[in-house]
C-alpha cells in the first residue's frame, strides 16, 4: 500500500469478517492456560477467543461465534511438535514455579536475539525441575516448553538442587559444570529461601517477644531447633532464666526448674508469672 492509498476500515472489518466466519468451520491448534482466553491470528491480525473448559495445555479448538472457541480434544505430540518447530529456540535454565507458572532465565547470555535482564514465563512446562536447561521455542511474545534439554548433564541440576535444600552459600557452592546462568539460578533461589527462613525467625521473635512483654519479661535472645523447638533466654524481675518451648504454640517442654513434671502444663506466659512468684532462689 502505497503513503497515498488510505486504508478502507469498513473493507478491513468484512476481510476479518469473512476470516472468522470461515474460521469456524476449522478445527486449530492453540496453547491453552488455565483462566486465559485462546489467541489466534485471523487474517494477519490477533484476536483473542473465549473458551469455557479445565483443559490446560495444548488442544485442538474451533470457533463456535463471535469472540468463543470450543474445546475440541488434545493435539497430539507429533502435531505440536510441528507448530512449534517453526518459531526459534531458546534455551532456558528453570527457576522456580510461582503461582502455578514456571520462571526461567537465558541459559546462555550469548543468545543476541533476545535480550533478558531478568526471569522470564514459560508455558505449559511439562515434568521438569528446578535447574533443569530446557528448550523453548519464542514465538515473538511468549516462551513455549518444549522439552528438557537432554544433552546438559543432569548430574548438575541435581548437584544445585541439593545444594539448595542443604542452604549452602552461593560462594561456597560447589558443583563441577555449573555455568554462570545455572548459578545465578541457584543464587536467585538461595536468596528466597534465606528470606524466607529469616522471616519465620523474625516472626517467631516477634511472638515470643511479645508474650514475654505481655508477662512482664525481656527476651534475650532464642534459638531454633530441630523438630519445631526453640530455647528461650529472658530476664524477669532482673534474674535471666532459660526455657525450651514448642514454637509454634509457646508451650514448655522444659522449664530448667522442678515443676514435678508439670513442664506441659504451662505455657512461655505462665512460667514468667511461676519465677516472679517464688524467685529466683525459690526452688
Amino acid at each position: 500500500m502505497s503513503r497515498d492509498e488510505k486504508l478502507d476500515p469498513l473493507a478491513i472489518i468484512s476481510k476479518l469478517a469473512a476470516a472468522e466466519q470461515e474460521l469456524k468451520c476449522k478445527v486449530f491448534l492453540a496453547p491453552v492456560l488455565k483462566n486465559a482466553r485462546v489467541r489466534v491470528r485471523i487474517a494477519g491480525i490477533v484476536c483473542e477467543l473465549a473458551i469455557q473448559t479445565d483443559f490446560a495445555g495444548w488442544g485442538l479448538l474451533r470457533a463456535i461465534n463471535h469472540g468463543q472457541a470450543e474445546f475440541v480434544e488434545p493435539a497430539s505430540p507429533t502435531l505440536v511438535g510441528k507448530y512449534l518447530s517453526l518459531f526459534p529456540r531458546v534455551q532456558m535454565v528453570l527457576v522456580q514455579q510461582f503461582g502455578g507458572q514456571w520462571w526461567a532465565v537465558a541459559a546462555s547470555t550469548s543468545d543476541t536475539r533476545l535480550s533478558l535482564s531478568a526471569p522470564v514465563p514459560v508455558h505449559l512446562v511439562g515434568v521438569a525441575h528446578s535447574f533443569d536447561t530446557v528448550n523453548t521455542r519464542f514465538d515473538g511474545s511468549a516462551f513455549w516448553f518444549e522439552d528438557v534439554d537432554r544433552r546438559r548433564d543432569p548430574a548438575v541440576a541435581g548437584c544445585l538442587r541439593k545444594a539448595l535444600a542443604e542452604v549452602t552459600k552461593p560462594e561456597e557452592l560447589r558443583c563441577p559444570g555449573a555455568v554462570p546462568q545455572e548459578k545465578l539460578a541457584y543464587k536467585m533461589l538461595w536468596l528466597a529461601k534465606v528470606g524466607d527462613v529469616q522471616a519465620a525467625v523474625d516472626s517467631d521473635q516477634a511472638r515470643i517477644s511479645t508474650a514475654l512483654q505481655h508477662a512482664g519479661a525481656q527476651l534475650e535472645s532464642f534459638w531454633h531447633h530441630d523438630g519445631g523447638e526453640s530455647t528461650v533466654r529472658f530476664t524477669v524481675d532482673g534474674n535471666t532464666h532459660s526455657v525450651t518451648i514448642r514454637t509454634n504454640d509457646l508451650s514448655v517442654m522444659s522449664a530448667g526448674i522442678c515443676l514435678s513434671g508439670r513442664d506441659g502444663d504451662f505455657d512461655l506466659t505462665s512460667l514468667v508469672s511461676v519465677f516472679r512468684e517464688y524467685g529466683a532462689d525459690g526452688y
